[in-house]
């Protein structure tokens, strides 16, 4: 009974999938006449090549991807870079590399791409994080003073304040965001806190 109730069910599935798609309305009868075939079928046919371009399918397939090789963005990186040596294709490589936990072996690619391309703040607070999460917080102060002041982001004051401050602590969420790109006083901002900052 179970099983009849599941195939019915199914049935009804498709026949509502045919209408609402405005699919071809021979599907109707076949899955009313051949319900098991029929179903198969249709699912091969009319479901399965429209899932491909379904982009929560995609998605999905990207993530699913992504965690089962998680290597798979550093082979693309080091091919690129393999292909081309710009600075560009080092902070992919860095940045995958950071993304796998691997900051010693990002440094290097960090260090080259700054060399290599222009002064950027987003690539020296890379390089800032990764230092940090290497051990060297005094390095990931120099890099953040170092790095070029750019509008709309923290001041120098800011951004050594928030990386003095994460030096002296020792606590694992307080190192995760050390040298975090956004200054104490847009993160008060947010809150409603017009307070000034104190380092």
């Amino acid at each position: 009974m179970i099983v009849y109730l599941l195939v019915l069910a199914i049935q009804i599935a498709c026949v509502v999938d045919v209408i609402r798609n405005g699919r071809n309305q021979l599907w109707i009868m076949a899955l009313v006449f051949l319900p098991v075939a029929s179903t198969v079928a249709y699912v091969i046919v009319e479901v399965l090549p429209r899932l491909q371009n379904n982009r929560h399918v995609r998605t999905a397939r990207a993530n699913v991807s992504a965690a089962l090789d998680t290597e798979r963005e550093i082979r693309a990186a080091r091919a690129a870079l393999n292909m081309t040596d710009t600075a560009a294709n080092r902070l992919r490589m860095a940045d995958a590399l950071t993304a796998l936990g691997r900051h010693e072996e990002a440094l290097p690619y960090y260090r080259e791409a700054i060399a290599r391309g222009p002064s950027d703040m987003r690539t020296g607070e890379k390089l800032a994080r990764a230092q940090f999460e290497t051990g060297d917080a005094a390095g990931a102060l120099e890099t953040l003073e170092a790095n070029p002041p750019q509008p709309h982001r923290a001041t120098a004051t800011d951004r050594g304040c928030c990386a003095r401050a994460s030096s002296k602590r020792s606590g694992a969420r307080t190192r995760r965001f050390a040298c975090s790109t956004i200054s104490l006083r847009a993160c008060r901002a947010r809150k409603g806190d017009a307070a000034t900052p104190r380092c």
